[in-house]
């Protein structure tokens, strides 16, 4: 994870490729995964995330996925499970309306 969030170009490839997703090179599509992963590290940038200060998170993330899955040339079929339990860990908290520390996941996905 800390190779996809230095914002180095080539350590991000190689970490997507590592992972066997691979995007197509066109600029915008370069755009739109800075903007995903800008998106995807917002609640580990607060130390206590409110879900309900964020109340369009969910929905702007789902709309920037749809666009990158479009940009997609290959696509590790094993990470659906790790999205999805993400997507729908997050939902669920959403829902309640929580207010959630990831400090201890951001110094493990940092690591």
């Amino acid at each position: 994870m800390k190779h996809i969030l230095s914002g180095q170009q080539q350590q991000i490839d190689q970490a997507y490729k590592a992972l066997g997703v691979r995007f197509n090179s066109a600029p915008s599509t370069r755009e739109l995964l800075g903007k995903w992963i800008k998106w995807f590290t917002q609640p580990y940038q607060e130390k206590i995330w409110d879900c309900k200060k964020h109340p369009n998170y969910m929905a702007e993330g789902l709309k920037l996925w749809n666009q990158l899955r479009a940009n997609c040339l290959q696509y590790n079929p094993d990470l659906i499970f790790l999205d999805r339990t993400w997507m729908g860990n997050y939902r669920l908290i959403e829902r309640m309306g929580a207010k959630v520390s990831f400090l201890e996941t951001r110094t493990l996905l940092w690591a």
